[in-house]
This record gives C-alpha cells, sequence and structure tokens, in this order.
C-alpha cells in the first residue's frame, strides 16, 4: 500500500513539475514563439496593405466613369475631372476624336505601417515599409490583367527579449478584374512571396537566420453607387494567406522547428467619398472577421496572447487627378480597430498614369 501511495504522489510531482515548466515556458526564451508571436501580427498586416493596394488598382483600371452632376450620363473632359481617377476612356470619346482609347496603366504605391504589440510578456513595436509598382492591360472594355511586383521592409524591436525581428522579400502579384455590369466589379488576384528573416535576442544571447515562402489568394466584389458629387462604395472581400518558415539552428546551436502561419479572413464594408472638382476625399470602414487564424502564442506565466477574431479596419484619404493621364491618391488607415493590444497604423501614397 505504502508503495502505491508512493508512485502516485511521484507521478502526481512529476505532473506538477512538468505543468510549471510548461507555464514558464515563454517567448523569451523560445525563439520559434517568439517568431510566431511577430510574424502573426505582422504578416496579416503587410499582406492586408498588399491586397488593400492592388485591389484599389484593380477598382481604378476597371471602374466606368462616374456619372455628371444630376444624373445626366457620362461627364466629359471639359468636366471637373473626375475621370482622372480611372484609366477607362469615356464611351466614343476617343474612337470620336480618331485616337484609341487607353488601355494600359502603371501604377507605383509605397505605404509605411507602424506596428506596436502590448501584450504583457510579450511587447515589440517596429514598422514595415512596403513599395510595390503595378501594370495592367485591359483586354476587353469590362477586363483587365496585371501583374504587380512588390518589396517589404520589416524591422521590429522584441521588448520581450530584449531583440530585433528583421525581414526583407520580394513579392510577385498576378491579378484581374472584370465588371459585372455598370455598378459592380469582380476583383481576383494570387500572390508569391519569398522572405529573409534575421532575429537576435540579448536576453539568451543568440542570433538566427531563416527563410519564409508566402502564398495568398484574394477575391472582392465592389460597387461604385453614385449621388451627384456623392459615391458611395460597398465592398465584400476575402483573404487567405499561409507564410511557411524553414527551420533553423540559431548561433547558439539551438534547433528552432519549421512553423507555418496562417490566415483566412473576411471583410465587408463601404467607401463615402465626395467630389470636389479634381479631388475626392473618402471615408472607409471595413469589418473584418478571421475565420481561421494560428492558436494564441504562450507568454509565459499561465499568459497568452491576444486572440480578437473581430476588427475593425478604417481608412480617411483623398483620390486627385494631376492631369489628363495622371492620378494620384494618400491615404491614412488605422487597421486593428476593436483588437486587444494590437495598434497598426500605415499611411500610404500612389501615383497613375494611363496611356
Amino acid at each position: 500500500m505504502k508503495k502505491i501511495f508512493g508512485v502516485v504522489i511521484g507521478a502526481a510531482v512529476m505532473a506538477m513539475t512538468a505543468s510549471n515548466a510548461m507555464a514558464q515556458s515563454s517567448v523569451s526564451d523560445d525563439q520559434g514563439q517568439a517568431n510566431n508571436l511577430v510574424t502573426t501580427s505582422v504578416t496579416p498586416t503587410v499582406s492586408s496593405t498588399t491586397v488593400s493596394i492592388i485591389s484599389t488598382g484593380i477598382s481604378n483600371a476597371i471602374s466606368l466613369p462616374s456619372p455628371s452632376i444630376g444624373g445626366v450620363g457620362p461627364i466629359s473632359k471639359a468636366d471637373d475631372g473626375r475621370m482622372l481617377f480611372n484609366t477607362r476612356a469615356l464611351a466614343g470619346e476617343g474612337e470620336a476624336a480618331g485616337n484609341a482609347p487607353p488601355k494600359m496603366g502603371v501604377w507605383v504605391q509605397m505605404a509605411n505601417t507602424w506596428v506596436d504589440g502590448s501584450d504583457p510578456g510579450g511587447e515589440f513595436e517596429g514598422d514595415a515599409q512596403n513599395i510595390t509598382a503595378g501594370v495592367d492591360y485591359k483586354v476587353t472594355d469590362n477586363a483587365v490583367v496585371g501583374v504587380a511586383v512588390g518589396y517589404e521592409l520589416t524591422d521590429i524591436d522584441t521588448t520581450f527579449n530584449n531583440g530585433t525581428f528583421e525581414g526583407n522579400g520580394i513579392t510577385v502579384t498576378p491579378y484581374v478584374g472584370v465588371n459585372l455590369n455598370k455598378t459592380w466589379s469582380l476583383s481576383a488576384l494570387v500572390s508569391y512571396g519569398a522572405i529573409e528573416y534575421d532575429t537576435s535576442s540579448t536576453t539568451a544571447g543568440t542570433t538566427g537566420s531563416f527563410d519564409a515562402t508566402r502564398l495568398m489568394g484574394s477575391a472582392a466584389v465592389e460597387g461604385n453607387i453614385y449621388r451627384d458629387r456623392l459615391r458611395i462604395s460597398p465592398k465584400v472581400s476575402v483573404m487567405y494567406l499561409s507564410e511557411e518558415q524553414d527551420a533553423y539552428t540559431d548561433s547558439a546551436g539551438t534547433a528552432v522547428n519549421s512553423s507555418t502561419i496562417d490566415l483566412g479572413r473576411a471583410a465587408a464594408g463601404a467607401t463615402l467619398g465626395y467630389q470636389f472638382d479634381a479631388v475626392e476625399p473618402y471615408v472607409r470602414a471595413m469589418f473584418e472577421y478571421d475565420f481561421s487564424k494560428e492558436d494564441p502564442v504562450n507568454l509565459g506565466g499561465g499568459q497568452f496572447s491576444s486572440d480578437d477574431k473581430f476588427g475593425v479596419n478604417a481608412s480617411l484619404g483623398a483620390n486627385f487627378g494631376l492631369g489628363s493621364n495622371l492620378s494620384g491618391n494618400i491615404e491614412g488607415n488605422a487597421s486593428t480597430i476593436g483588437r486587444e493590444n494590437l495598434d497598426v497604423y500605415t499611411i500610404s501614397g500612389r501615383l497613375r498614369y494611363q496611356f
């Protein structure tokens, strides 16, 4: 009986020891978990920014010109310049003048994103830059195909382990847009990215480097409804990304396992714009739901990273015309409203030329 009692007590002690060890494991001393904590926040942010940039470019390329004030048919070039916000020629205008309507568009957009994670025991902050350039061609009056190439640079200070997390890489994104009718359009894209990450931890006294590949797909349906100078653009979209990170060995000889970061996100909302001559200020709100995402990261001491499935992405910006073939955009964005312990802000600017 005493022997059985001793075995039971011993097993209980071993279980408690193992449980305590798991509770004490944290991102400060587990580089794999540290990588997951940062990339589960930063990767969706960078990818969502890329999707927004390209989706806007598709919308500009494929959308029909807005109606004139009062809704009396299409505007002319002598009007307030609102057609500068897209690359579609007015019906018959190019042919009547003996010129082919513009079919090609080239564009470039730069964005800077600030990220601040404040989960106790998992604090980090930094920024990510993204420059994306694209070219597209209208294969028919109602369809456009294109490709965009982007470069991203990430620089994060990981306070939780007195370290750094840096990344850089290139993404290639083919895309397509189709007018469903005079109001609604469909856009879709797929993207492949090759990223290289470098990490350091002063707490552990280690450095490490690893590669990652990122696959992403997105589709959206968007409308353009005009009421005189007012534009209402409802939109629904879905995005799925998967980033596979290679296994590696850090400078101390510790093996870090490979991992995969997945995110599926659906969004619905609208843009509200008002046109003043060749400038259109606008506001946008998108309500987001993460239908697939990674499990919370163990921060140690029984604490885990925040796990919000719902959030709001809000923007304030302006479209503007710079001439008969050149248009631009500037936008400020807060993409994690309602998500606890994560603040993400982006400022971006775009130029587009049609010919």
